[in-house]
C-alpha cells in the first residue's frame, strides 16, 4: 500500500532551484521516513526544506499527528531570515551567502523578526549548536526548530524540523526532547546522503 506522503513527486519548478549538485527529489525520498519519525516522536507537522535565493522552499511536509484539518505545504516558500529552516541552513554556507540574503532590507513579518544583526549572531548560534530555533517571527503563535542537512561533500543542502504552536513549540523553551529528536533526524537524512560528519564544519 502506499502511504499518503509518497502519492506525490516534485513539480518541475521546484526541481530547477539549481542545486546541480543533488537530486531534490533523492532530498526528499531520503527525509520521507525520518520526517514520519519525527512527527510521530514529537506529534508535531514536520517540515523538510531547502534555500533557493532569499527563501527556503519546502520539498515535504507531514501533518501534526491526530489533526484532522491541515494545509499541505509542499512548494510554499518561506523567507530564510525568518524561520529555524532557513537559519539551519544558511548558518553552514559560506559568507557570502549572508550577504545575499540580507543585501536588501528584511521586511519585519511580526515584532518578533530579527534584524540583520541579530540574525548574523543567531546563525552563529546555529553554527555553534547544530539546530536553529524560529519564535513567532514569520507567524504571530507559530514557532519551528530545525537542524540542517548535509551531503556527500559536506554541503548544507536543506534541513528538517518541526512546526508548531508556540505554545506546544517553546512552552518555556524548546519543548523537552525536540532538538533531540530534530536533530537526530538531520543526521540521519545526512548519513543516507553520505555525509562524512554531522554537522559539517569545514
Amino acid at each position: 500500500m502506499v502511504s499518503p506522503s509518497e502519492k506525490y513527486q516534485l513539480g518541475p519548478g521546484l526541481l530547477q532551484l539549481g542545486y546541480s549538485y543533488l537530486d531534490l527529489n533523492e532530498l526528499r525520498s531520503r527525509s520521507i521516513p525520518y520526517a514520519d519519525r519525527l512527527a510521530a516522536r514529537t506529534g508535531e507537522a514536520v517540515r523538510a526544506a531547502v534555500m533557493h535565493g532569499g527563501s527556503v522552499v519546502i520539498l515535504h511536509h507531514v501533518f501534526r499527528p491526530g489533526t484532522s484539518f491541515q494545509i499541505p505545504e509542499v512548494g510554499l516558500q518561506l523567507p530564510v531570515y525568518a524561520t529555524s529552516f532557513g537559519k539551519a541552513i544558511l548558518a553552514f554556507q559560506p559568507p557570502p551567502a549572508f550577504e545575499d540574503v540580507t543585501a536588501d532590507s528584511l521586511p519585519k513579518l511580526t515584532k518578533r523578526t530579527l534584524s540583520r544583526a541579530a540574525l548574523k549572531r543567531e546563525l552563529d548560534t546555529v553554527r555553534a549548536q547544530g539546530v536553529a530555533t524560529e519564535r513567532d517571527e514569520a507567524v504571530l503563535g507559530e514557532s519551528s526548530l530545525a537542524a540542517p542537512i548535509f551531503d556527500h561533500a559536506g554541503h548544507a543542502v536543506g534541513a528538517i524540523g518541526v512546526v508548531g504552536d508556540t505554545e506546544r513549540v517553546f512552552p518555556r523553551g524548546p519543548a523537552k526532547g525536540a532538538i533531540a529528536a530534530v536533530t537526530e533526524a538531520a543526521r540521519g537524512v545526512s548519513r543516507e546522503l553520505g555525509a562524512p560528519r554531522w554537522p559539517y564544519v569545514a
